[in-house]
């Protein structure tokens, strides 16, 4: 007589795990997925669906516009790839100045479009620069919408960007200041420019 009350209350067990294994399976299972970085349905209490999106890392190596390399692991882990650093322990990374100037004469007037001679000096410059990265930098003189200044700067920057990116060059970042940064007082065209700092 007891061994048969401990046959059932062993199959009342199993059953009962059994269940909760079951619902644990039907309201959890789809977390497996979670790294993938692949959104998925998951049902709650309620019946209910919404969607979890988990996190992916690319391994990759990058340069920042302060001229600092870093890199990233699958896992999210990241770090710089130079080891100098300063005595507050900031890395010294890369060293960056001004290395062209390009002349706001070489584009149409209020706009972004360049004149092809201005285009094929601008693929010759960073054909035959070596840095490891360049950020390009756009200005306008002070006549005019501020607003206005500083999207035609940040124009005319994104498209010697692009015309750096055919060559093969490295662009870490593009601004765009309007008159807000001049070199001479006043209205004059020279401030009406494009700069090209590049990392070495």
């Amino acid at each position: 007589m007891v061994k048969g009350i401990l046959d059932s209350v062993t199959k009342a067990l199993c059953v009962a795990a059994g269940a909760a294994a079951l619902s644990l399976s039907t309201a959890t299972g789809a977390l497996a997925h979670q790294t993938t970085g692949e959104a998925f349905p998951h049902t709650h209490d309620g019946g209910q669906q919404r969607v979890i999106v988990g996190e992916q890392y690319i391994p990759n190596i990058w340069i920042d516009p302060d001229g600092c390399e870093h890199w990233v692991m699958d896992d999210g882990w990241e770090g710089f790839m130079s080891l100098k650093v300063d005595r507050n322990g900031k890395p010294t990374c890369r060293q960056s100045s001004i290395c062209a100037t390009i002349k706001g004469k070489v584009f149409e007037k209020g706009g972004i479009w360049m004149s092809h001679a201005g285009k094929q000096q601008v693929m010759d410059f960073f054909n035959a620069d070596g840095s490891a990265a360049y950020k390009i930098i756009g200005h306008t003189d002070i006549s005019g919408n501020d607003s206005r200044n500083v999207k035609l700067s940040t124009g005319r920057a994104q498209m010697v960007a692009s015309i750096a990116q055919s060559t093969g060059a490295r662009i870490v970042g593009v601004d765009g200041y309007g008159g807000r940064q001049p070199v001479v007082h006043g209205h004059s065209h020279k401030n009406d420019r494009i700069e090209v700092l590049c990392l070495r």
